[in-house]
C-alpha cells in the first residue's frame, strides 16, 4: 500500500543519511546530523525536500520516532542509525515495515486512534484528453474550434490573431474554390472559360444540297 511504501522509504533514507554523513565528515566530534539540520542535509543528499507535515507530524523528532526501529535520536539530539552500515540484504526494511504495519493495525483494532498514520496523499493528475488543440482549444457547439484568442477557431471561423487555414482545392458546391492568398499578394486573375459553339448541322445540310445540284 501507499503507506507501507512511504514508511519503508523513510526508514531506508534516514538510515542511509546517518551513515553517509558520518562517512563523509570523518570527524570524531561530529558523530551525526543534528535534528535542526536534518532537513538541510536530507535535501543535500537526496535532492528533495523533507517535509514533516507530509508525514502528519510537526517536528523532526516526531518524524524520527515514526521509524524508531531503524533510526533514533541520541541525547544530544543527533540522528543515529540502529542498523549496520553494510548489509548483505536490504530485506530488513521490508520486514520492519510489515511488522510495524501489523502492530499499528492491532492498536487501531483496540481503539487507539493515535496509531493511525496521517500521511498526505500524493496528487493525481487526470490524463490529458486527446483530440483537443494545444492552446486550450475545445470543441465548439457547431463542430468548430474556439481558443483563447491566440490562433484558435470558433464556430468554424478563425479567431483573433489566428492564421486562416488554406482553402481546399477541388469541387465545392458545384464549382471550384481558389487557393487562399495572404494579404499583400494580388488576387488571382479570374478568366472566364472559353465557350465552344457546336457546328451548325442545318448550314452543313444546305451546303451539301447545293453541291449535289
Amino acid at each position: 500500500q501507499f503507506e507501507d511504501w512511504t514508511m519503508m522509504s523513510l526508514r531506508f533514507e534516514l538510515h542511509l543519511l546517518a551513515h553517509a554523513f558520518r562517512h563523509d565528515v570523518e570527524d570524531p566530534e561530529r558523530t551525526g546530523i543534528h535534528l535542526d539540520h536534518l532537513a538541510f542535509y536530507y535535501n543535500k543528499y537526496f535532492k528533495k525536500a523533507l517535509s514533516t507535515k507530509y508525514y502528519g507530524v510537526e517536528t523532526s523528532k516526531e518524524l524520527v520516532e515514526m521509524v524508531h526501529d531503524s533510526v533514533h535520536v541520541t541525547k544530544k539530539e543527533v540522528l543515529e542509525s540502529q542498523l549496520d552500515a553494510e548489509m548483505e540484504c536490504l530485506e530488513i526494511f521490508a520486514k520492519l515495515t510489515e511488522e510495524a504495519r501489523r502492530y499499528r493495525n492491532l492498536r487501531l483494532a483496540l481503539g487507539e486512534d493515535g496509531a493511525r498514520l496521517k500521511l498526505a496523499q500524493p496528487l493525481q493528475f487526470a490524463p490529458s484528453q486527446q483530440g483537443q488543440m494545444q492552446r486550450g482549444g475545445k470543441r465548439g457547439a457547431k463542430g468548430g474550434w474556439y481558443g483563447d484568442g491566440k490562433g484558435g477557431f470558433k464556430g468554424g471561423k478563425p479567431g483573433f490573431g489566428g492564421h486562416r487555414p488554406p482553402a481546399i482545392s477541388g469541387p465545392v458546391a458545384g464549382g471550384f474554390q481558389q487557393h487562399y492568398q495572404p494579404p499583400g499578394h494580388p488576387a488571382p486573375r479570374t478568366v472566364a472559360p472559353r465557350t465552344v459553339r457546336p457546328p451548325s448541322y442545318r448550314q452543313s445540310w444546305n451546303d451539301s444540297k447545293g453541291k449535289g445540284k
